[in-house]
């Protein structure tokens, strides 16, 4: 799984695929932001948190069968 962490751990984005039988797989994607309000001095992690959830969430999944 892949996970991003703002500093100071006031925000965290986790990402895993995991096969869960045959045809199938499990896509888990969490955005966890433990404040309710943030100060202007951390929005650029903020937004690197945010960038990188995107950008993890556009990647092509690419699924081949077994043996091939």
């Amino acid at each position: 799984p892949a996970v991003v962490e703002m500093p100071g751990g006031s925000g965290r984005f986790t990402y895993s695929v995991t096969p869960t039988g045959p045809g199938t797989v499990q896509l888990t994607s969490r955005l966890t932001l433990r404040n309710a309000v943030y100060p202007a001095g951390e929005y650029a992690g903020l937004r690197e948190l945010y960038r990188l959830l995107l950008a993890r969430h556009e990647e092509k999944l690419i699924i081949q069968k077994a043996g091939g």
